[in-house]
């Protein structure tokens, strides 16, 4: 048989770590991704490796980014999200540009960042410009 690459073994490796983070048996990973247990420990494993599809659904799922899940990152990459912060920005990206800018600028209001300045010159400019 032959031997899964580095790549297969990093992906299944960040993908058990994971898994076992957020106390997910197989099963109930593979529920939310639509594959058998099976599976999911073929990625695990590194005898398979899932379609980008599956794999944005995983990384979603570990609210981490699809470059870390594959090993193209390291952890800083990670995006910690709790489902509800999921569901604030799906429901932030079906609105206007004007609304977003200003949902933005509401968050990061008072925000200071390590240059010292505040909320971002692009988005301050961009609220400067729609109240003109």
């Amino acid at each position: 048989m032959k031997r899964p690459s580095p790549a297969r073994i990093r992906f299944g490796e960040r993908l058990r770590n994971l898994r076992e983070e957020k106390n997910l048996s197989q099963k109930e990973v593979a529920a939310v991704i639509g594959r058998t247990n099976r599976s999911v420990s073929n990625y695990e494993n590194g005898t398979n490796y899932p379609n980008p599809e599956i794999i944005e659904l995983l990384a979603g799922l570990f609210g981490v980014s699809v470059s870390f899940l594959t090993g193209g990152s390291d952890e800083e990459d990670r995006i910690l999200l709790t489902s509800i912060e999921i569901q604030l920005i799906k429901g932030m990206r079906c609105q206007s540009p004007n609304v977003r800018a200003k949902i933005y600028a509401t968050a990061l209001e008072g925000t200071v960042y390590a240059d010292g300045n505040g909320y971002p010159d692009l988005l301050r400019n961009y609220l400067k410009s729609d109240n003109d």
